[in-house]
């Protein structure tokens, strides 16, 4: 009987040791780490994006195709942030006559919206649970900001 005390004691050292072990490493990969930080950098640089791309514009019709395929990005990213963990969808490809305008959206938006996708994914792959809400309102607002030059 003692014997079989002193196994189990041994047994339930052993799992809190190796408890202990991990912790530091599961936490570490919880913590707010730069992701998160360099995910609201580019959440909150898309409203520059979104003006450096109608400014290269070369005409109404131009203008109007891009915020509207930025309205439908947006839209997509506003969900995106409020089921992380759902579908992912690329930014599509804007096609218009005026290169200045396509090059601009591309580099500007597409190239960074592909980066925020990825980052998400990843923190999700993390199973950490982050607060995505103030980059949901973010985006939103962004989102609401597009809506008005349509109007």
């Amino acid at each position: 009987m003692k014997q079989h005390r002193s196994s189990l004691g041994m047994r339930l050292g052993l799992f809190f040791l190796s408890v202990l072990c991990l912790l530091p490493a599961a936490i570490a990969t919880c913590d707010r780490d730069k992701t998160y930080d360099i995910l609201e950098s580019y959440i909150k640089g898309f409203r520059s994006s979104i003006d450096g791309i109608v400014a290269k514009s070369c005409d109404d019709t131009s203008k109007r195709w891009a915020l509207k395929l930025l309205m439908s990005s947006m839209g997509f990213m506003v969900e995106k942030l409020k089921t992380p963990c759902g579908q992912t969808t690329d930014a599509s490809q804007l096609d218009t006559d005026c290169a200045k305008v396509n090059l601009a959206y591309e580099l500007l938006f597409a190239i960074p919206y592909q980066g925020t996708n990825f980052m998400i994914d990843y923190m999700c792959r993390q199973q950490c649970h982050y607060d995505f809400l103030p980059l949901r309102l973010i985006a939103t607002e962004d989102l609401n900001y597009i809506y008005s030059q349509l109007q």
